[in-house]
């Protein structure tokens, strides 16, 4: 089973224009490696593709403001349940059940801006976008097999992610 982490993580890297490539940009502003010729692991889309995808990742985010809002406000909430001196679970099962229902909302928006987006790619820049999606994925998969190889700190030993 593949743990959650790495499950949103992937599910990220293909959503919405790729809003992790932030993520594996090394430090250079995710616009700039996007639409850079030669760079990152979408270079193969045309200029004209990465544009539509640079767009796309921006108006995911500025839709999703509300909903990360209250992923976060839900995920403090558990954690300040959590820290009390007595556990009240049905709060907690509340809180719980705020952030699914807000990530879920965030999910569902970027996989339809993923699919007006793909529909809008020619067959060229699809394959492109794919072939960028796999090596993007391979590199942050090895990056994570490096963390759990580490020990201790990057292994199964971790708390689940909230």
């Amino acid at each position: 089973m593949i743990p959650t982490f790495r499950v949103a993580l992937l599910g990220m890297i293909v959503a919405a224009g790729v809003p992790a490539l932030a993520q594996s940009t090394g430090g250079m502003p995710p616009r700039e490696m996007m639409l850079r010729p030669g760079g990152g692991p979408f270079a193969t889309m045309s200029l004209e593709a990465r544009r539509m995808m640079q767009d796309s990742r921006h108006d995911a985010m500025v839709a999703n403001r509300a909903d990360s809002d209250r992923v976060a406000a839900a995920r403090d909430r558990m954690l300040d349940l959590l820290g009390a001196e007595r556990f009240d679970a049905a709060a907690f099962k509340r809180a719980m059940d705020d952030e699914r229902e807000a990530s879920q909302a965030m999910k569902a928006r970027q996989q339809a801006a993923t699919l007006a987006l793909v529909q809008r790619l020619s067959p060229a820049d699809r394959k492109a976008f794919a072939d960028g999606g796999r090596a993007l994925r391979a590199r942050v998969e090895g990056r994570m097999g490096m963390m759990k190889r580490r020990g201790p700190r990057g292994g199964e030993d971790l708390p689940p992610p909230m």
